[in-house]
């Protein structure tokens, strides 16, 4: 199929050779990937917070995501990964994306009533909509009860350090908090839309590009019906 699709684009043909068969569990590569990616992004919600002042929230995201559309497609290009094949799951990635860009609107529009840090704790609720909703479909993916305990004690001990900003005199963090839960509930959604479809027969780069392309028309609309400026100077 892949050969066919590359065919039709005009582009050299070049044989993808055996799928590699999935993984089940994290290796070594996996997890150093995943903690690199943990990095870059902690450090982009930090980012988002100091180009605030600015750049209006959702026209920041809207950018944001065009510019990793464009960059993806350049690489997919470079590669020749066929992003545009029929393989059955557009319905699918339009949903991922929809879900992507409701994550980032509440991120982006979050970040304006809480630090960076509260609200990437509240991000990674993440976790807790995944393990309750996945074993719905996906049976294999069921936590067992130490599993829940100590995603449990992990997530109680960071509110327990942030647990000043929950009393009375720090209510001015409440919308910000809460627009954080939904955007970790919107990710967790993304996350069992993609396990629980064909997505997860697709390539990486494919599924990727879904989440970018959508949340660029999303985010800029939303942006622009909201009246944010796209005109004001930027600092260096």
């Amino acid at each position: 199929q892949k050969s066919a699709d590359r065919s039709r684009t005009g582009l050299p043909v070049k044989d993808p050779g055996p799928l590699k068969p999935r993984k089940t569990e994290l290796d070594a590569l996996a997890i150093g990937l995943l903690l690199a990616g943990c990095l870059l992004w902690g450090f982009q919600q930090v980012l988002i917070k100091a180009t605030l002042p600015e750049v209006a929230p959702l026209f920041q995201a809207s950018l944001r995501v065009l510019g990793a559309t464009l960059l993806l497609g350049l690489w997919c290009f470079w590669r020749r990964i066929p992003l545009f094949n029929a393989d059955g799951s557009l319905a699918a990635g339009l949903l991922a994306g929809a879900l992507f860009a409701a994550e980032f609107t509440c991120i982006y529009t979050g970040m304006q009533y809480t630090s960076a840090s509260r609200l990437t704790v509240f991000l990674y609720t993440s976790p807790f909509w995944v393990a309750l909703l996945v074993p719905l479909w996906v049976g294999a993916e069921r936590l067992r009860g130490l599993q829940w305990l100590g995603l449990l004690a992990a997530f109680a001990a960071v509110l327990f350090a942030l647990r000043e900003g929950f009393l009375a005199e720090h209510g001015a963090t409440l919308r910000g908090d809460l627009l954080g839960v939904l955007a970790g509930l919107f990710w967790g959604l993304t996350t069992v839309v993609i396990r629980t479809s064909r997505l997860t027969q697709i390539s990486a780069e494919k599924l990727l590009f879904y989440q970018l392309a959508v949340s660029t028309v999303v985010l800029g609309l939303l942006s622009h019906g909201m009246g944010e400026p796209w005109d004001k100077p930027w600092s260096g």
